[in-house]
């Protein structure tokens, strides 16, 4: 239409541009112009031909600029189309945000629903107690209502079915007992598998930690390392095959428990059936009631404990009154929640991009049941491995006491180790046996000491600290009278009284502290002879156990005792 329209603009400006012509004649810009051009030949011809090119140059610019006009038009209602999918964009994910809150609190609604049915579950458990009693009472009324069975014939065929009924109700209701009865087992036994890979885990965690610890520094110990990471992979697969069962467990219980609830209204239907015929019933056991005297004492037993039965079934059907009533808030809520996502996604197939998308998660949902399908397939020899894996992770608490112990010293030989560089094995572990002690210290609860019996020269207070230092040791720390006792039975006497063996401890600002730190409690100085201005003690050999240390100056040169811990440790 826009064509036409620029070629009448054209043949206006042609005629209008044109010299007037014989009316009969029309001159146009179509192909017949070609036949007109012997009648318009003549002294006017070049200035007709040059009219009409002007006139088609202007024509071709008119349709240019249509052309600019339609391009910016085009644009400008492409920017607006997409700042609206924008918009719509924005809408959606505010829309969903919103969604998300609503379904958060129907999650927590449905908690307190289960909550709910969890106690009316009890109840009802309570309730077919009682209901059994009554039956077996009403077994021995039915005995005695023999004699009146021409009376009751009819009553008693509607009886006979009602019987039937209850019968196939408490079937019912004895396999969902079983079943929550299972339920509850299987999650007893999924939190007891929770609980015990939950203290695998940590136990894991503080094993890769001295794992990580060790290999750090040891690097010739790695083959016992990669043994016990090895039996830690182990573990972690187990526990993650474990985590997958459980997970599997949980969702049978879930499907098991929409198969209770849907049983459970069945139920509940033909007990309102029942008790429709039970009505009937009674109307016309009203006719039969003169006959029965001699069992009304035996019903009058019965009937008090239908009406308790009665009140507690009331108040079990107010509590389901409730549930059905937030269930149907809940209903309304996902109605409500179903219509936005139906906009949204009317919203959404306007969006050409996102049905690709879509369509990828409907082949993947797919994937997913079928995959569901097959996990579901495979969870009864999960269960049995779980029972098995569970048999053999069950530990007994002297295994676990011995445990801990093991780990206790562990940890102790990996603080000495970690104070050197480079660890000495084959001097600690000869033949790939390892001591408590290097060859030539001595081992003493736990402990590991050296007496320096080299001859002359000996060394100062600060050189023998030294010479323990270099060893990963310290000048000797005493503790308790049974260590004094043993450092002084096994120093020895050598040169004269005077001489003795460099003890850890020094005067420090009239306190005399030891190296580790900590203010000597002991005082075994010799009462004789004290000096307080040398600040340095001596261990001299023999004498009391209570009266053998003494002064000695920097200067002095004595023996020492090194002390530091054992690699392990004795029980």
């Amino acid at each position: 239409m826009k064509e036409e329209e620029i070629d009448r603009l054209c043949l206006v400006l042609q005629n209008r541009a044109l010299p007037e012509t014989e009316p009969d004649e029309e001159l146009t810009i179509y192909p017949e112009v070609r036949q007109k051009d012997a009648v318009t030949a003549g002294p006017n011809f070049p200035a007709a031909v040059k009219s009409r090119l002007t006139l088609l140059l202007v024509c071709l610019g008119i349709i240019f600029l249509l052309v600019v006009v339609v391009i910016l038009v085009n644009t400008i209602a492409v920017n607006k189309h997409k700042a609206t999918i924008n918009e719509q964009k924005a809408t959606i994910n505010q829309q969903e945000a919103t969604i998300n809150q609503q379904k958060a609190t129907i999650n927590q609604q449905e908690a307190t629903i289960n909550q709910q049915k969890a106690t009316i579950n009890q109840q009802e458990a309570t309730v077919n107690q009682q209901k059994a009693t009554i039956i077996q009472q009403e077994a021995t009324i039915n005995r005695q209502e023999a004699t009146i069975k021409q009376q009751e014939a009819t009553v008693n065929q509607q009886k006979a079915t009602i019987i039937q009924q209850e019968a196939t109700i408490n079937q019912q209701e004895a396999t969902i007992n079983q079943q929550k009865a299972t339920i509850n087992q299987q999650e007893a036994t999924v939190n007891q598998q929770k609980a015990t890979i939950i203290q695998q885990e940590a136990t894991i965690n503080r094993q890769e930690a001295t794992i990580k610890q060790q290999e750090a520094t040891v690097n010739q110990q790695k083959a016992t390392i990669i043994q016990q990471e090895a039996t830690v992979n182990r573990q972690e697969a187990t526990v993650n095959q474990q985590e997958a069962t459980i997970n599997q467990q949980e969702a049978t219980i879930i499907q098991q428990e929409a198969t209770i609830n849907r049983q459970e209204a069945t139920i509940k239907q033909q007990e309102a059936t029942v008790n429709r015929q039970e009505a009937t019933i009674n109307q016309q056991e009203a006719t039969i009631n003169q006959q029965e005297a001699t069992v009304n004492q035996q019903k009058a037993t019965i009937i008090q404990q239908e009406a308790t039965v009665n009140r507690q079934e009331a108040t079990v059907n107010q509590q389901e009154a409730t549930i059905n009533q937030q269930e149907a808030t809940i209903n309304q809520q996902e109605a409500t929640i179903n219509q936005q996502e139906a906009t949204i996604n009317q919203q959404n197939s306007s969006i050409n991009n996102l049905t690709a998308e879509n369509q990828h998660l409907i082949l993947e949902n797919r994937n997913l049941t079928n995959q569901t399908e097959k996990l579901l397939m495979e969870k009864r020899n999960l269960t049995e491995e779980n029972k098995r894996l569970m048999e053999k992770t069950q530990i007994p608490e002297n295994q676990a006491a011995e445990l801990s112990r093991e780990k206790e010293k562990l940890n102790w030989t990996l603080e000495v180790i970690l104070t050197y560089d480079n660890f000495p094995v084959k001097d600690f572990c000869p033949n790939k046996k390892c001591k408590p002690c290097l060859e030539g210290w001595m081992v003493f609860k736990d402990r590991c000491y050296l007496f320096y019996f080299e001859p002359a020269p000996w060394k100062t207070w600060e050189q023998s600290r030294q010479y323990c230092q270099n060893q990963k040791a310290d000048l000797v720390v005493i503790d308790s009278l049974e260590e004094q006792k043993f450092l002084s039975n096994h120093s020895r006497y050598y040169y004269d009284e005077h001489h003795g063996y460099w003890l850890g401890l020094r005067d420090i600002h009239n306190n005399w502290t030891w190296v580790d730190g900590r203010i000597d409690t002991l005082k075994y100085w010799i009462k004789e002879g004290f000096d307080s201005s040398h600040p340095f003690a001596l261990l001299i050999p023999g004498g009391n156990y209570t009266e053998n240390w003494r002064q000695g100056k920097n200067l002095f040169e004595n023996r020492f005792i090194c002390e530091r811990k054992a690699l392990i440790r004795s029980n």
